[in-house]
């Protein structure tokens, strides 16, 4: 796409990354609250946060930012991200690990401007009091549907929105819920106030989507497979039968029943 000068921070190394314009779009649109960003698996939501956080690194010197993903790999990922996008020395850009004893982890988190971690190892920090989320300016949830009951997700929200309530928080996820009250669920837990969605036909996000080459293949079930199937047949005949008697379910037999009838 063709780029502006200030559609970017000038932080951000442009010619190690491919932005496209609706992550532009939605990075603006993310910078006006706390922010839940829903985009399809492969299509650039981390990016998105990146820009984010270099926004906030421009905006103050003594910013602070925190990222968190549910499992190393997905920790490391991040990490690189950060670090490949955003020109900062070497050594701001850092995780937090559980194998890091607690000394480092609390030189770690006072040398860094960006810290990348699970959110267990930040929970387990701020519960025996090692450091505050006062002064981060930002909290990047990666996975943020995973913030429903005592996951450390809702703990850290919480506890960041208490300490630092100008606080900025970005949650990223490609599936929010299924029903409203999942989605108003997670954004109560988050303290998020915006939901920024786009799916695979959204216009701005088609002409990047590669097309799918389906194919049909059909295969025999194993033996042990049919037997239950078949044992489920028997069952579900002894409770559909009574409404086909009734004339309130039309089939032919149980293997074709389906919602629509």
């Amino acid at each position: 796409m063709s780029l502006k000068a200030d559609d970017l921070p000038s932080n951000i190394n442009v010619e190690n990354i491919e932005v496209r314009d609706y992550q532009v779009g939605l990075y603006k649109e993310s910078l006006k609250g706390n922010s839940l960003i829903v985009l399809p698996t492969g299509l650039g939501k981390t990016l998105i946060a990146v820009l984010v956080a270099a926004h906030k690194l421009e905006e103050s010197a003594l910013c602070k930012i925190v990222a968190m993903a549910p499992t190393k790999p997905l920790v490391n990922q991040l990490l690189n991200s950060f670090k490949h996008s955003i020109q900062l020395e070497k050594g701001l850009i850092a995780s937090l690990t559980g194998d890091d004893p607690p000394e480092k982890r609390v030189e770690i988190w006072r040398s860094s401007r960006i810290i990348v971690s699970t959110p267990q190892v930040i929970k387990n920090d701020i519960l025996a009091s090692r450091y505050s989320l006062k002064e981060v300016c930002l909290i990047v949830f990666d996975e943020a549907h995973r913030a429903t009951g005592d996951y450390p997700y809702v703990y850290i929200a919480k506890k960041y929105l208490e300490e630092n309530p100008n606080g900025h928080i970005i949650g990223l996820t490609a599936s929010p819920g299924y029903s409203d009250e999942q989605i108003r669920e997670l954004r109560a837990n988050l303290g998020v106030t915006l939901v920024h969605f786009k799916d695979r036909d959204d216009p701005e996000v088609r002409r990047y989507v590669q097309r799918v080459n389906e194919e049909t293949l059909m295969i025999e079930p194993p033996v042990e497979f049919t037997s239950v199937v078949k044992y489920f047949d028997i069952l579900l005949e002894k409770f559909v039968k009574p409404l086909k008697e009734a004339s309130l379910i039309s089939y032919k037999d149980t293997r074709t029943l389906s919602l629509k009838n």
